[in-house]
């Protein structure tokens, strides 16, 4: 910070009548950065922007229950989406479904329940948060 505003690395900038070249920042040393004023300033907090508003500041639990469970009906319907062909082919024709085909359907309704379940059974955001980003299903089956 240079007088209450930020400085970004590798942009040149001014102090006084003296202008400093983009790569200075990288290249001065702390002493050399504080002669001039400049102070380092931490990051600001990092928070998932997903599930909070700011630091501490959670979003609506109903409403991000309800968005992560329709992500998850739409990767299974996209999972589904591709075989549904043979499906609809058995209905009209009275053909068969492959074994493979069925099971796989099976696995994919299977393991979505299981997620839904899980986002469902979550009763805070930071446990929904946690479920999302630590605690993931295996792994969904072949395509």
């Amino acid at each position: 910070m240079l007088n209450g505003k930020p400085l970004a690395l590798d942009v040149a900038f001014t102090v006084g009548d003296i202008n400093y070249p983009a790569n200075w920042m990288r290249n001065a040393s702390l002493s050399e950065k504080n002669a001039l004023g400049i102070t380092e300033v931490s990051d600001p907090a990092w928070y998932d922007r997903r599930f909070y508003w700011g630091v501490g500041n959670p979003k609506d639990l109903a409403g991000l229950k309800t968005s992560w469970l329709a992500q998850q009906k739409a990767l299974a319907g996209s999972l589904l989406v591709k075989t549904d062909w043979m499906v609809v082919r058995k209905e009209e024709t009275g053909s068969v479904v492959p074994t493979a085909t069925t099971t796989y359907r099976t696995t994919v309704r299977t393991q979505c329940k299981k997620r839904e379940d899980q986002i469902t059974a979550c009763d805070t955001t930071d446990k929904l948060a946690a479920l999302i980003n630590e605690n993931k299903l295996e792994a969904w089956p072949d395509e």
